[in-house]
């Protein structure tokens, strides 16, 4: 990961490249600077990408999952399924647990991107 540019609070990485918005390692949150894309990627985890849209910082913590032209919006205050388009029931109960797993680390990518 040769563009990751610097080291954020409590080890998450930060990326201007959103194509290398992946895992990094130690299962660290890489997300995109501010002003730098207005999709920030969270985390790919197997064939779904996590993110969320730069404009979104006045609604509650989110995450939005995508998977081909599959899409669904996952509360993270409370994990709670909040819309989702094209994706299976069962796929949806494991992208639920997924976000489960995975909270805290979206939780710190939306304050640090967001602040708060």
């Amino acid at each position: 990961m040769s563009r990751i540019v610097a080291a954020v609070d409590r080890g998450c990485w930060l990326t201007t490249d959103p194509d290398e918005a992946v895992m990094a390692s130690k299962h660290r949150p890489v997300y995109t600077s501010p002003g730098k894309s207005q999709v920030p990627t969270v985390a790919r985890l197997g064939s779904y990408r996590f993110f969320f849209f730069s404009n979104e910082g006045t609604e509650l913590s989110h995450i939005h999952v995508q998977r081909e032209r599959r899409l669904a919006k996952f509360s993270l205050d409370l994990v709670a399924l909040v819309s989702s388009t094209a994706f299976a029931a069962h796929e949806l109960g494991v992208l639920i647990r997924m976000v489960a797993e995975h909270r805290d680390q979206f939780l710190e990518a939306w304050h640090a991107f967001f602040g708060g």
